[in-house]
Parts: structure tokens; C-alpha cells; sequence
């Protein structure tokens, strides 16, 4: 169940707009405020991942419609359906 009232800047309100700002306020702020509680590191976010020497290098692989279709179990018919 919903409620039509609830308390925004410690006064209870049941305005529609009220109620959108005060969660769009808490939302909009309260991740700078999770965040702002996390001490710093030291390391950089790369120290944490593991490392692969080949994780610098891909290419891609010349393909076609069908061969993905067929990789992803798709069927097509050959001719469009005319309806």
C-alpha cells in the first residue's frame, strides 16, 4: 500500500511536487554522500584487476548476417514473407 503523505524536511506533506522534489533531492545526492564516506586508496582502480597480456588486443572477425544467425540458433527464411 502507498501512502499520500510523507514527512520531507521533518514537516509532512502530501503535495505531489513536494514529494517529487524531496526524492529527487535524496536520490540525486545520497551516492556524493556514500561516496564521501569510503576512505581514498592509495591504489589506482587497475590494481585490482587482474593482468593478462593479451588484454590489450582483439580484432574482429569478418562475418555475415547468416553465420550470426546461425551462431544464435535464429532462423530467417531466405525470402521476406510477404504479407
Amino acid at each position: 500500500m502507498l501512502t499520500d503523505a510523507f514527512i520531507i524536511n521533518n514537516k509532512h506533506t502530501s503535495n505531489k511536487n513536494h514529494i517529487s522534489n524531496g526524492f529527487c533531492k535524496y536520490f540525486t545526492g545520497v551516492g556524493e554522500q556514500f561516496a564521501s564516506g569510503i576512505p581514498t586508496s592509495i591504489n589506482n582502480f587497475d590494481h585490482y584487476l587482474k593482468r593478462n597480456p593479451h588484454d590489450k588486443i582483439f580484432y574482429f572477425k569478418p562475418t555475415n548476417f547468416y553465420k550470426i544467425s546461425e551462431k544464435n540458433n535464429m532462423v530467417f527464411p531466405a525470402q521476406p514473407t510477404k504479407l
